[in-house]
């Protein structure tokens, strides 16, 4: 685009002295033919030096002009042409300080053209009004293309912006995706390898003693395993569906942990859980008894769940003398918990107890 360009103007140029030349050679008796041909050509050589020199170029067509004016009477036409050439490129390609000199300039050499011919009485003084029209309406022309360049440029450089912002928009959402995948399958499998790890243990003291309640633990085992497998069955459905498909039901959650041995509570309070709130719930107290199992060696643990027009608040507390996350941890559970509750904006607490225990809060408000 650009090398087909950098022809124009010398082309242009080739094209207004090549005009001028015929032109004058078509009309016999010009006494002043050589001076005519040397204006043309050098009418054309302004045209070709716009690019480099537009203020320059400009000047020599106005000496030109007004010069012939002055000593022949009217300059050829093709002078008038390359002076409309220059003042469209003033106007499309220069920036406003040389356009407004060049109009300047051109403004003073058309008074003076039109002083002298007025004072010869070749013509009255309204006869500038038509160099004026014409330089202007071509003024006007280089502006609106200007114009036109300048906006179709804007609108460019903004769908481009816009592209890039997708772009990283789609890079932001498909890092969250990632992130919130991440925390499903913590969670799932996490808790259901840790909670069947801490059955088998608990089976493991009992078979010889309480046949019947190892085989009690071996079906919770079992259900566990079952249950695990549905959670990543669910998952792979919300990847589908982009849907939360996590169960609501904290007793199906409690019952297999207290197979362990684990003494657990459940306070509820208020009105059932919101539906949007129930995954995250049922998430946040899925860990921390993972938590209390694995690394807080608790035997009791209270879970309260308290709902009103503000929310859900949400207190897990146990009684392990450990703390819920030890250095060998991957530090991933408390984490997860902590972008489920700000994904939804809400707060996330954890406190060691004293003298031992820990705990667990979680305020998670009612969306609109």
């Amino acid at each position: 685009m650009r090398s087909q360009r950098a022809w124009v103007y010398p082309g242009l140029g080739i094209l207004v002295a090549c005009l001028g030349v015929v032109q004058q050679l078509g009309s016999p008796g010009d006494e002043h033919l050589a001076m005519a041909l040397c204006a043309c050509l050098i009418g054309g050589g302004a045209v070709i030096g716009l690019p480099a020199a537009p203020l320059a170029a400009l000047g020599v067509l106005l000496v030109v002009d007004a010069g012939y004016q002055v000593a022949f009477g009217d300059p050829p036409f093709a002078t008038f042409l390359a002076t409309m050439i220059a003042m469209f490129h003033l106007a499309r390609s220069t920036t406003r300080r040389t356009m407004l000199l060049g109009y300047a300039a051109t403004l003073v050499a058309l008074i003076i053209m039109d002083v002298v011919v007025s004072i010869r009485g070749l013509d009255s003084p309204a006869g500038v009004i038509i160099p004026i029209v014409y330089f202007g309406a071509a003024g006007g022309l280089g502006g609106l293309v200007r114009h036109t360049a300048n906006y179709a440029r804007i609108a460019r450089e903004r769908a481009e912006a816009l592209e890039r912002e997708q772009a990283h928009l789609t890079e932001l959402a498909a890092a969250a995706e990632r992130a919130r995948i991440a925390r499903e399958l913590h969670d799932v499998i996490s808790h259901s390898v840790s909670l069947m790890v801490l059955q088998a243990e608990a089976a493991r003291e009992v078979i010889d003693t309480q046949p019947g309640l190892t085989a009690q633990v071996l079906d919770g085992i079992g259900e566990t395993g079952r249950r695990a497998i549905g959670d990543l069955r669910n998952l792979l459905g919300v990847l589908r569906s982009n849907e939360d498909a996590v169960p609501a039901d904290l007793s199906t959650l409690l019952e297999p942990v207290r197979l362990t041995g684990l003494n657990i509570d459940l306070i509820e309070s208020g009105e059932p859980i919101p539906i949007p709130l129930r995954p995250a719930v049922y998430r946040i107290v899925q860990e921390a008894l993972t938590n209390a199992l694995k690394h807080a060696a608790a035997s009791k643990v209270v879970v309260t769940v308290r709902h009103d027009d503000a929310g859900v608040t949400l207190e897990v507390v146990d009684d392990g003398p450990g703390a819920p996350q030890p250095a060998g941890g991957s530090g991933r559970g408390l984490a997860g918990m902590a972008e489920r509750v700000q994904a939804l904006g809400g707060t996330l607490s954890t406190q060691h107890l004293t003298p031992a225990g820990f705990r667990v809060l979680a305020q998670l408000p009612v969306q609109p």
